[in-house]
């Protein structure tokens, strides 16, 4: 993780990797929820996550969020 890139406000995770047995069972999400709440509480109020370009269901994901 980079704290205050690319902006003062932003944390970036550059690997976020969950093992295939636990995926599609909401632990990104937990862990997500979680991190948030965790930065937020350090002033940073955005979070920048890099995805695989080949990750379909995390690009759909972040483009329905749009």
């Amino acid at each position: 993780m980079y704290f205050g890139y690319p902006s003062k406000d932003c944390v970036w995770i550059s690997i976020f990797v969950i093992d295939k047995e636990f995926r599609k069972k909401g632990y990104a999400q937990e862990i997500i929820k979680y991190l948030s709440n965790v930065f937020k509480e350090n002033v940073f109020l955005k979070i920048g996550i890099a995805v695989f370009l080949n990750n379909w269901r995390a690009l759909k994901k972040q483009r329905k969020k749009k």
